[in-house]
């Protein structure tokens, strides 16, 4: 798949998504969450390093969900 393409498709997702939400951040954000707590098997990422290495992963298919709650050190 061409970089364009991709980029298409992910724009194309996002569009539905804000529609979806009536483009309202704080609905958008709530149903991220709401998936992310049915979705458990999804990889979080905390931290580019962390998104790198996975993105070099063979099994880079796996759906990817961004923490945004920052760990305690």
């Amino acid at each position: 798949m061409k970089a364009d393409s991709i980029l298409e498709e992910t724009w194309r997702v996002k569009d539905e998504l804000a529609r979806a939400a009536d483009y309202d951040l704080r609905k958008i954000f709530e149903r991220l969450r709401a998936y992310e707590r049915v979705h458990t098997e999804a990889p979080r990422i905390r931290s580019v390093e962390e998104l790198k290495r996975l993105a070099r992963a063979p099994e880079t298919n796996a759906a990817m969900v961004l923490n945004d709650k920052a760990e305690p050190d």
